[in-house]
C-alpha cells in the first residue's frame, strides 16, 4: 500500500491495529490471538466467502479457469471497501482499482483482492484461484488473416470488442454511466473465448469495462465546483470528456474552466485542456477544479492519475484496433493507444499508436516489442519509473490506456476526439 492510502490512519492506535491484522498479536504469554471474524460476504460466481478472521484468504472459483470471467456480489460494513491488489505482496499490496456490486472480473492464476475497513486498514486479502485449468481459445479468433499493417481481420465489427461494461472509474457518477447502456460488459475486447482443448496455452484478452479496472477522467470534469462566498471567489465547470456507449468509445480533449468573481463582478473564463482518458486505474480528482489545477502542465495532471496494472499473464503478438481520431491542434496534442506488459516495475513489452494528425476509419495492428528496445517515452501518459526488461521476463500484470491527447493537459488540442470501436490482442506470431 502506497503512502497516500494511509493518509487517513491515526498515528498509534491504527498502526498497531494493523500490525496485530499483519501478524497474529499475542497476549504475552506467547498464546496467538485470533482475530474477530468480519461480518462482510464476497461472491464471485458459485464461490462466497464470509470467514474474514484470518488476514489471508484462499478461494477457489468453482467451475472456472483462468481467463473466464466472473461477476462481483459482496455485503461489506459501512465504509469498507473491496480494491484488487496491484501485486501479490502477502501482506502490504499496493492497491489497484475500486470493485462495486456487479463488476466483472477475469480470473488469473491467483487474482489479489484487498478488504479495506472505513480507516483503509487492510483487514484480509483474499487470494481467488479458478478451480480448473484454463481452456484453449478457438485459433480462428485470433489468428491473423493476413501478417501486413492495416489489415482490417474483422477488427472494424463491434463483435469483437467495444460494447460497454457496467459501471465507470472510481472516479465515475453519472456521465459514464448514463451513455454506457444496460448491454453487455464486456467492453473493449472479449475475455471469454470458445474452448476446443484443454491443454493449449491461454491467450488472455484486457477485462471489460469496469470500475475495478478502468478509470477515466469524464465525471470529474462534468462535476463543477463553485467557491463563491457571497458573490465572491472562484468558480469552476467543465464538461464530460469520455462517452461509452454499445459499440465505440469517444475520448474528447475538453476545457475545464475557472472563472474569478468579486461582488457582482465576474471576470472571464480561463480555461485549461485535459484529454479524455480510458485507462487502467482511477482518478484522484473529483470535480473541475481539481482537473483545473491539475491540467497546466502534462507532469501535474499525471500526477492525478493513478495507473494500477491489472493481473494479466499473457505474451500477445500485438493488438488489432479499428480507431478514427479528429486533431484539432498539433501543438503537443496527439492521440495514444498503449499496452504495456509488466513484472512488477519492470517493462517486458509494449505495443503503442500515436497519433498525430486526423484520421478516418483506420483498421490496424500493432506489433509488440519486447526486451530494451520496447516502447516507453514517460512523456507522454504512461507509468513513471519503470525499468526497461530483456523480454524474457514472465508477465505479471498490464497496463493500458487510450487518450484523445496522448501529453495530458495544456491550453491547446480542445475538441480533439479518438474513436474506438474495437480492440483485441492477437497471439501466434507476426
Amino acid at each position: 500500500m502506497t503512502a497516500r492510502t494511509r493518509l487517513l490512519l491515526p498515528a498509534v492506535s491504527a498502526a498497531l491495529a494493523l500490525l496485530c491484522a499483519l501478524a497474529a498479536c499475542s497476549d504475552g504469554t506467547g498464546a496467538e490471538e485470533k482475530r474477530e471474524p468480519v461480518e462482510a460476504s464476497v461472491s464471485l460466481g458459485k464461490t462466497e466467502i464470509s470467514d474474514f478472521s484470518e488476514f489471508r484468504v484462499e478461494c477457489a472459483v468453482k467451475g472456472k479457469a483462468a481467463g473466464d470471467t466472473v461477476k462481483l456480489a459482496f455485503e461489506l460494513p459501512e465504509g469498507f471497501s473491496l480494491r484488487y491488489a496491484a501485486d501479490d505482496d502477502p501482506f502490504d499490496p499496493e492497491l489497484g482499482g475500486t470493485l462495486r456490486g456487479g463488476d466483472k472480473v477475469v480470473l488469473s492464476d491467483k487474482l489479489h483482492l484487498v478488504l479495506l475497513d472505513e480507516l483503509d486498514v487492510i483487514v484480509s486479502i483474499i487470494v481467488v484461484k479458478p478451480e480448473k485449468k484454463p481452456s484453449s481459445s478457438a485459433k480462428g479468433s485470433s489468428e491473423k488473416g493476413s501478417s501486413g499493417k492495416g489489415d482490417s481481420s474483422g477488427s472494424g465489427s463491434s463483435e469483437e470488442g467495444g460494447s460497454s461494461g457496467e459501471g465507470g472509474s472510481s472516479d465515475s457518477g453519472s456521465s459514464v454511466e448514463e451513455s454506457s447502456g444496460s448491454g453487455s460488459s464486456e467492453a473493449l475486447s472479449s475475455s471469454e473465448e470458445s474452448s476446443s482443448s484443454s491443454e493449449a496455452v491461454p491467450e488472455p484478452q484486457l477485462p471489460g469495462w469496469t470500475a475495478a479496472a478502468w478509470g477515466t477522467t469524464s465525471n470529474a470534469m462534468a462535476t463543477e465546483k463553485d467557491n463563491r462566498i457571497i458573490g465572491s471567489g472562484d468558480h469552476y465547470q467543465g464538461s464530460a470528456n469520455a462517452q461509452i456507449s454499445a459499440d465505440r468509445i469517444v475520448l474528447t480533449t475538453a476545457a475545464s474552466k475557472k472563472r474569478t468573481c468579486g461582488i457582482g463582478i465576474c471576470g472571464s473564463w480561463s480555461s485549461r485542456n485535459s484529454t479524455g482518458l480510458l485507462f487502467t486505474g482511477s482518478v484522484s480528482a473529483g470535480d473541475a477544479q481539481a482537473m483545473y489545477n491539475a491540467s497546466g502542465s502534462a507532469s501535474d495532471f499525471r500526477g492525478i492519475l493513478s495507473f494500477s496494472g491489472i493481473p494479466f499473464a499473457g505474451k500477445p503478438a500485438a493488438f488489432e484496433a479499428s480507431y478514427s481520431y479528429e486533431h484539432v491542434n498539433a501543438n503537443g496534442q496527439r492521440g495514444l493507444i498503449v499496452v504495456l506488459l509488466l513484472n512488477g516495475s519492470t517493462l517486458v513489452g509494449s505495443a503503442a499508436k500515436e497519433i498525430g494528425s486526423a484520421e478516418t476509419q483506420q483498421n490496424l495492428q500493432v506489433p509488440f516489442v519486447y526486451g530494451d528496445g520496447a516502447w516507453y517515452d514517460s512523456s507522454l501518459l504512461v507509468p513513471a519509473g519503470l525499468q526497461r526488461g530483456t523480454g524474457s521476463e514472465e508477465v505479471t500484470s498490464a497496463v493500458a490506456l487510450f487518450a484523445s491527447s496522448g501529453t495530458g493537459a495544456g491550453d491547446v488540442g480542445a475538441g480533439s476526439s479518438l474513436t474506438v470501436s474495437s480492440f483485441r490482442l492477437i497471439y501466434g506470431g507476426p
